[in-house]
């Protein structure tokens, strides 16, 4: 990966900043913020037959092995798996949901609706990826 990296453009995605996030607490009068870390997403997202042949790596033994997922190692891994995530949850971004890196954060006024909503996004992102 660091061969690939070296050559890699790197792409860049906004991140939010304090005011976004004091927006949507605000806005929600919020009493419960949740955030689900969803790191292991990354090993999820299926990576296209082009890009597959370009993670392909050697191994000292000389075996060859390419991942058909994304890789969490690569530069650009972040910037897809977070256009991944503004895709899955477009609808609900800065109403009550906010995605920060591989991260969501729900942000809602009670408890019982935090549970229905993370159980739901859960189900949805397991049927999309």
């Amino acid at each position: 990966m660091r061969r690939s990296n070296a050559i890699s453009i790197p792409l860049y995605h906004e991140l939010l900043i304090l005011e976004d996030i004091i927006n949507v607490v605000t806005r929600n009068k919020a009493k419960v913020i949740s955030v689900l870390n969803l790191k292991s997403v990354y090993h999820q997202l299926k990576l296209t037959e082009e890009s597959s042949y370009k993670t392909t790596f050697i191994t000292p033994h000389r075996w060859s092995y390419r991942y058909l997922r994304l890789p969490q190692a690569s530069s650009q891994s972040p910037f897809y798996m977070h256009l991944a995530l503004n895709k899955l949850f477009r609808r609900q971004i800065n109403t009550y949901l906010l995605v920060y890196l591989d991260g969501v954060i729900c942000i809602l006024e009670s408890l019982n609706s935090t549970y229905d909503i993370l159980g739901l996004y859960l189900k949805n992102l397991g049927k999309q990826i």
